[in-house]
């Protein structure tokens, strides 16, 4: 009987995946960009070392790290286009010995983009306020505040450099980002990385191409002075 019911599980699984594929597939060339379901491996070694992945703290958890369902091309921005990728992720984290030996898996979908200039841009991370960071904050780690009080209650900032964390996030940027349910932002070494702001979770297939526009959204609310800086620099 139990061999029937993981059997059953394991045939719903493989036919939700199959349509998951397939809908993505479709995400891809409604928006002219390639797909590939081939999973890729971000496992520790020279590949993780190498891959643009590994700066962003979500990708360095766990082990069996793997990418899966790329949906792949060029999103605009400052009359550029910038490669992106959308895809799923997938990490392990087991815990305990012997008989307590648990293995748990999670799983979230990313936007990862590279950005023009380089390591020319700071590390930046804005992500929706919680208990957690408001504890950290206690404990002396910086979270940057605003002069608009709803948006430092709504979302904790932190970056390497303040000025560039003021400059980019003006009042412009503060009401685009209070007017909708962004996704958690992260730059560090020439990448945007876009994640869901509830954190561990995937997007549905139509969230992807949501994802894709929200980001050109985001981008074009740069002030012009920093991307001039940026691109100067």
């Amino acid at each position: 009987m139990f061999g029937l019911v993981a059997g059953a599980i394991g045939w719903m699984q493989h036919q939700a995946q199959a349509a998951r594929r397939d809908a993505l597939a479709r995400v891809a060339a409604e928006q002219g960009m390639r797909f590939d379901a081939k999973p890729r491996d971000w496992g520790g070694g020279w590949l993780s070392s190498r891959s643009p992945l590994a700066p962003f703290p979500v990708f360095q958890k766990g082990h069996s790290r793997r990418s899966t369902n790329h949906v792949e091309g060029k999103l605009r921005a400052w009359d550029r286009e910038l490669p992106a990728t959308v895809a799923d992720y997938r990490y392990k984290i087991t815990s305990g010995t012997g008989k307590n030996r648990r293995t748990r898996t999670y799983q979230l979908s990313f936007l990862l983009l590279r950005l023009p200039f380089g390591h020319r841009v700071p590390w930046l991370c804005v992500r929706r306020e919680h208990l957690g960071h408001k504890i950290a904050a206690v404990a002396g780690f910086d979270d940057i505040d605003f002069e608009s009080a709803e948006f430092s209650r709504r979302f904790h900032v932190t970056s390497k450099d303040r000025r560039f964390a003021y400059n980019l996030i003006d009042p412009r940027m503060i009401e685009f980002l209070l007017d909708v349910e962004p996704p958690e932002i992260a730059i560090n070494e020439g990448f945007l990385l876009v994640t869901p702001a509830a954190g561990t979770r995937l997007w549905a297939p139509q969230d992807f191409a949501a994802a894709c526009r929200w980001t050109e959204d985001f981008l074009a609310r740069w002030p012009q002075f920093v991307v001039k800086d940026l691109s100067s620099a």
